[in-house]
């Protein structure tokens, strides 16, 4: 057993589980950005192990192109949407509202491959890295929610939510960021 890679796989559930709670307890929504991430998550990790697969090749490999053909349909629809509402006077999209999808996709792949990495052996560093990024992730959190003077605790209905949206909402762009750079690390750095 792996002790880091056991420590790693921890911080990124509980950086997982609060950014969870928090989507769901400050009204952006949690249901179709997860069903989005996880659509794009599980074909991104099915074309990662695609190689180990040895039963079952054939099911395997139609189930992984209908996957890249829905996700490709989804991503294009989301690009062409997204870009038509930049381009329209009237739509008014904000930039941080794509990463409502790209960040928990980063976390679901997090799980997934961290789950492996429990049990053999790992990169230290990127361990290290998924390590801090995560505990990043938990405090800005745990500022929001305990900060005894923070802007949710002092204001009341509707301005709770628009307050609390933005908070965490400006951050999670660099959250990405962040995951996307680990990620691209453990697949370069990847220990046989």
């Amino acid at each position: 057993m792996n002790k880091r890679g056991l420590i790693k796989y921890i911080i990124s559930i509980i950086a997982t589980l609060i950014s969870f709670c928090f989507m769901y307890t400050s009204g952006i929504g949690i249901i179709l950005p997860i069903m989005i991430s996880l659509l794009f998550t599980i074909t991104i990790f099915m074309f990662y192990n695609k190689e180990k697969i040895k039963k079952n090749k054939f099911i395997y490999n139609v189930t992984l192109l209908l996957l890249m053909v829905f996700s490709t349909a989804l991503f294009l629809y989301i690009f062409c949407t997204t870009l038509a509402c930049f381009f329209s006077i009237g739509c008014s999209m904000e930039l941080k509202n794509l990463f409502v999808v790209i960040y928990p996709t980063f976390l679901f792949l997090l799980i997934l491959l961290g789950f492996n990495d429990i049990f053999h052996k790992t990169n230290k560093t990127n361990d290290i890295l998924v390590i801090v990024i995560s505990t990043i992730v938990i405090l800005i959190h745990l500022r929001y929610y305990l900060e005894p003077n923070f802007t949710h605790k002092l204001i009341d209905g509707e301005g709770y939510n628009e307050y609390s949206y933005d908070y965490i909402m400006q951050n999670y762009m660099y959250f990405s960021i962040m995951y996307l750079l680990a990620l691209m690390h453990y697949r370069v750095n990847k220990v046989s």
